[in-house]
């Protein structure tokens, strides 16, 4: 499995983030779901930025928003490869059925176009997944899912909580970079916690 070196990266306000989202997941989904987002947001952007020259040239324009950052991080030879372990470490999440597509309520578009049934999330391309799961966060962002009433909101607010715990917490065990103080109790006891939570669902 490829590694990353994030020295940039805030170790421990993504396991803070991650540590909550853990511990709201059962009665709150949809917080718990935000929460991991959060802490991703972080990491993808503290990527961009530390590999500026590198972004500036796959982007071919000085400036970019939130959702470039996250595509440009998913094409690189590191992600694919950590993704690719991780699909097979995870087969009890990754045999999940989602229903697609996932509507852009603001731009009244398919996510991802021109996918329509159930699929089982194996089957998936890596893009097609992080483009449902980046919707379901902006329609919950902007206010335009309502998870409280609509089944299918709760549904896809829950999947995505599910995922992105697993999914951040198997990140953050692959990235170096931190600074660890051995005699650090509670230093110690959050990477601990960290590994508990991206052990959940891999396979003897």
């Amino acid at each position: 499995m490829s590694n990353f070196t994030l020295k940039e990266l805030n170790f421990s306000r993504i396991r803070q983030w991650l540590f909550d989202a853990k511990n709201k997941q059962d009665i709150d989904p949809v917080y718990s779901f935000i929460a991991t987002w959060i802490s991703f947001n972080h990491f993808y952007a503290t990527f961009s930025s530390t590999n500026r020259k590198g972004f500036s040239e796959w982007l071919n324009r000085p400036r970019s928003g939130d959702r470039a950052q996250l595509m440009y991080l998913i094409q690189t030879k590191e992600f694919v490869e950590f993704f690719n372990t991780f699909k097979s470490e995870q087969p009890i999440l990754f045999s999940v059925e989602i229903k697609l597509p996932v509507i852009d309520l603001l731009n009244k578009k398919d996510i991802p176009d021109g996918v329509k049934g159930k699929y089982i999330l194996n089957n998936l391309p890596i893009n097609q997944i992080f483009e449902v799961i980046y919707q379901i966060r902006n329609n919950l962002f902007h206010g335009n899912k309502d998870p409280f009433r609509d089944i299918r909101d709760k549904e896809l607010s829950q999947f995505g909580s599910e995922f992105m715990l697993l999914f951040i917490s198997n990140l953050l065990l692959r990235t170096y970079g931190e600074e660890e103080d051995i005699f650090d109790k509670q230093h110690q006891e959050d990477i601990e916690i960290v590994k508990r939570i991206a052990n959940r669902g891999i396979k003897d």
